[in-house]
């Protein structure tokens, strides 16, 4: 009866501990899904940021093909040649707000490798700390459960 029950009870600790590891440090488990919403937040981030930029490109396009048709529309009614050089003075105008980019010092890919290689390694040591715990615990079991039997 007492082997039956210190059996039941060295499964149940078993059971209980690979529950814990798929749980919290599987590949499925919360810190990994911690780690991908960090993750997916750094990347809606550099796809905002690239959007913003890209659309500031193609303010900056549609400027520049303006210009180049007033530039044509200048040396047809000026009678100016191909090699004349026209002088344009810029006037400073205030941006409205969709227009301001706002860009990143840090480039996101690098910082985002160093993260996860830290990831990866902490996951690791994790990992090798939880099994490392768990065995000493089934050490510590068996051993009890041996020197009770005597």
């Amino acid at each position: 009866m007492k082997r039956k029950f210190r059996l039941t009870q060295f499964f149940l600790l078993a059971l209980l501990f690979s529950f814990f590891y798929f749980a919290i440090l599987g590949k499925s488990g919360v810190l990994e899904r911690i780690y991908l919403e960090e993750k997916l937040k750094l990347i809606t981030e550099e796809v905002e940021r690239l959007e913003t930029e890209n659309h500031n490109l193609e303010h900056r396009q549609k400027a520049l093909q303006s210009e180049e048709a007033k530039l044509g529309e200048a040396r047809k009614y000026y009678l100016l040649d191909e090699n004349a050089k026209i002088i344009k003075f810029k006037e400073f105008v205030e941006l409205e707000s969709e227009d301001k980019t706002f860009q990143t010092t840090v480039p996101l890919p690098k910082f985002r490798n160093k993260q996860s290689k830290n990831h990866e390694s902490t996951m690791n040591f994790l990992k090798a700390a939880y099994l490392t715990l768990v065995g000493i615990a089934f050490v510590y079991q068996f051993y009890r459960n041996s020197r009770l039997e005597k």
